[in-house]
């Protein structure tokens, strides 16, 4: 028979890790946007501890935010599935929300309100989010939350979607001449140009063989783009003029990434001196690419692997930050931080006190009862789940119920 506090404690042990859609980092400390429980967290690297600064309680249990941006000392949050940008004050511990203007009905075909914008970039104290599926670069002014919608563009590449597209708006990433801030726009070969003295937009369509672009990034006045749809798993190498100095067609890239990680989309690729490090958001392994020989490989970096066998599991989020590559990975949950000057990688187990994991566990019981959804082994642990559910319960004296589920599915799942 099962012992009911060790199921307890192997759960919490793994779930109090941390799981975040993305970080900013400062010296030693980082700022992580939680997509369990919904929260803004604050860690020191050196100590390891871990405080809550916030959490959110909407509909949607997980992935309200994505991107985190930190101008001056505040924290901006870009929303995935929230209704609301938020903004947080680290002097004063203070929130500002402000809410999304709603999307247009005849856009509402193309949009997914889980997946509203992919990215942001910051102009001194103005921060633009990119729409992902939410149809408008949104520039707010992080001091007096001011906002301002650019939309003029949309209509423009509209054009290029149909009812139900899923390919989406602007992709990842930027590359910024002088005034200028260059956008990948992933439902055609094109590039979305912002002009930030006057905002105003244009779009340029460029010759490259990618159906859509997911997207760009810069290195050595080289720039690389991310092929999407039909030519994903595609780069091309441009220069500042638009011209292309070569291809790497997704056949080439198939000779040396499984099939399993090719047509899931990778993360903006991130230089780390004469490699060019590919991070999948779902794969069996991560990859480098020799700048000089141009020769893709599986990566030396054993941090996708279990008991020494390959594996399928998510990358949460990969960038670069002075001079480190920030990556989190989903089988351990655990941050691993690439120096790139020592090549040095370390591990860093972040874990939450059991009471946030405890309410992460009960904003996630009200969302399944809510909606009737169901929960399963493979994502979370059902057995702290439904403790959540008996203690919110008792209160109602409605417990009865869910403990006899609890205990029937814990003793069919140890006799399995």
């Amino acid at each position: 028979m099962f012992q009911k506090n060790n199921v307890y404690k192997k759960a919490m042990e793994r779930y109090s890790r941390i799981r975040a859609t993305d970080l900013v980092a400062e010296g030693n400390k980082i700022w992580l946007s939680l997509s369990e429980g919904n929260g803004l967290a604050e860690t020191d690297l050196l100590t390891g501890k871990v405080r809550i600064l916030c959490t959110f309680e909407e509909a949607q249990s997980s992935n309200l935010y994505g991107s985190i941006a930190k101008v001056e000392n505040h924290l901006l949050l870009v929303p995935e599935g929230a209704q609301k940008i938020v903004i947080y004050d680290l002097d004063a511990g203070r929130l500002h929300g402000i809410d999304l203007e709603p999307v247009e009905p005849g856009r509402k075909e193309v949009y997914n309100p889980g997946a509203k914008f992919g990215g942001y970039y910051t102009d001194m104290e103005h921060v633009f989010l990119t729409g992902n599926y939410y149809p408008a670069i949104v520039k707010v002014n992080i001091r007096t939350h001011e906002v301002s919608y650019l939309t003029e563009w949309v209509s423009e590449i509209e054009k290029y979607l149909s009812p139900g597209d899923c390919r989406g708006y602007i992709g990842r990433g930027y590359v910024r001449f002088n005034r200028c801030v260059y956008f990948p726009l992933q439902c055609c070969p094109a590039i979305l140009i912002l002009h930030l003295d006057t905002l105003c937009t244009e779009v340029k369509i460029i010759d490259s063989p990618l159906e859509g672009i997911a997207s760009i990034m810069e290195t050595d006045g080289e720039i690389w783009l991310q092929g999407k749809g039909a030519s994903a798993g595609a780069f091309v190498k441009m220069n500042r003029r638009w011209e292309v100095l070569e291809k790497i067609a997704p056949v080439e890239t198939m000779r040396h990434i499984p099939m399993s990680d090719y047509r899931i989309m990778f993360w903006n690729p991130v230089m780390a001196g004469e490699k060019m490090i590919l991070f999948p958001s779902v794969a069996s392994g991560i990859y480098e690419r020799d700048k000089k020989s141009g020769q893709i490989k599986r990566s030396g970096w054993n941090v996708l692997t279990e008991n020494g066998e390959s594996c399928m599991y998510t990358v949460y989020f990969a960038k670069e930050i002075e001079n480190k590559i920030y990556f989190l990975t989903g089988w351990d949950r655990i941050l691993h931080i690439y120096d790139i000057a020592s090549g040095r990688l370390e591990d860093k187990d972040i874990q939450m006190d059991h009471a946030c994991v405890e309410r992460q566990m009960a904003s996630m019981w009200a969302e399944c009862v809510r909606t009737g959804s169901v929960a399963y082994e493979r994502d979370i642990s059902v057995y702290c789940l439904t403790e959540s559910g008996i203690h919110r319960s008792e209160r109602n004296g409605e417990a009865a119920e869910i403990k006899t589920g609890q205990i029937i599915y814990e003793t069919l799942r140890a006799e399995l």
